[in-house]
């Protein structure tokens, strides 16, 4: 698939997706939900539409609002790339509970907390669309939020 093929494929997703009743649209920064709903709030800093574009040699930073859905003490953060189905990852932190914004770890399930985490956009990068995918998982690894969000590389 080339690079303009793979670009219609992800405008044309994320505008399925935006226009589906299922589609999850947040004043900050647009996302698609792909997990437990979860989410208040999201955005990538700079990115008010769809794709975001992130250039390289920058540091992307991510902010989220949620509601727990589950008691846990430990919260592990997970950023891939989905390029056509293959999930390369970006980042990781296994101990997202000292990136916590606001509220504090142990959570209760029903608690809000705010989370924040940064992602550099490396010069070796190529410029390529790509859907960001951001995990959120609980002490026994459960998903406790995802959310999906169309980009380019530049």
């Amino acid at each position: 698939m080339n690079a303009i093929q793979m670009t219609l494929l992800v405008c044309g997703l994320a505008a399925s997706a935006l226009a589906s009743p299922a589609a999850k649209l947040l004043p900050e920064t647009p996302f698609i939900s792909c997990g437990a709903d979860t989410i208040k709030t999201l955005e990538v800093v700079g990115c008010a539409s769809l794709p975001c574009i992130l250039r390289r040699g920058t540091t992307v930073t991510l902010n989220v609002d949620i509601v727990s859905n589950a008691d846990t003490a430990t919260l592990a953060s997970e950023i891939y790339g989905n390029l056509n189905g293959v999930l390369v990852p970006f980042s990781a932190d296994d101990q997202a509970c000292s990136s916590l914004t606001s509220g504090s770890c142990p959570l209760s399930s029903g608690d809000e907390f705010g989370f924040t985490t940064s992602v550099d956009v490396l010069n070796e990068y190529p410029p390529v669309s790509v859907t960001i995918e951001w995990r959120l998982k609980d002490a026994s690894g459960a998903q406790m939020a995802c959310a999906q969000i169309p980009a380019r590389i530049m």
